[in-house]
C-alpha cells in the first residue's frame, strides 16, 4: 500500500509544487485506485511478494503529477494482467481505464500548466559588477 507524507508536495529539482485543485484532485483519486489495486493484489495472493513488488507494495506514495503518471501506467499493463484475479477483489476492467484516463488528464493538466522556472535561475538582487 502506498504511504502518504503530509500535504507538502515535492518535486524532483524543484523546492515546492504549487498543484491547481484539478490537479491535486487528480493526484488523490490516482493514488486512491493504485491503492485499491495494490490491496486487491494482497488480498488475493499475500504471500506473492514478486507479485507485490511489481505492483509497487509498500512504496511512498507519488509527490508530484510526473510520478503519478509514471505509477499509475506501471500498475495499469500489470493489473491488465492479473485481471482475473484482481476481478474477484473488487478491481474491474472499467476501474483500470478510469485510471488510464485520469493519468492522461492529469498529464495533460501537467504540461499545460508546467512548473515555474527555479529560483536558483534568478538573478540575485544586490550587488552586480559593472563592466567598463
Amino acid at each position: 500500500m502506498l504511504e502518504r507524507s503530509g500535504e507538502d508536495f515535492r518535486a524532483e529539482g524543484r523546492d515546492k509544487v504549487t498543484l491547481s485543485a484539478e490537479e491535486r484532485l487528480l493526484l488523490d483519486r490516482i493514488i486512491e485506485r493504485v491503492t485499491e489495486i495494490q490491496d486487491a493484489v494482497k488480498r488475493a495472493l499475500p504471500g506473492n511478494v514478486d507479485l507485490q513488488r511489481e505492483f509497487q507494495v509498500g512504496e511512498p506514495a507519488p509527490q508530484t503529477p510526473a510520478q503519478a503518471v509514471r505509477l499509475a501506467r506501471a500498475i495499469e499493463p500489470l493489473a491488465q494482467e492479473n485481471r482475473q484475479l484482481l476481478i474477484g477483489r473488487g478491481v474491474d476492467g472499467a476501474k483500470l481505464k478510469h485510471l488510464s484516463a485520469m493519468a492522461a488528464d492529469l498529464e495533460k493538466l501537467s504540461t499545460a500548466h508546467p512548473a515555474p522556472a527555479p529560483e536558483a535561475a534568478a538573478p540575485k538582487k544586490g550587488k552586480q559588477k559593472r563592466s567598463s
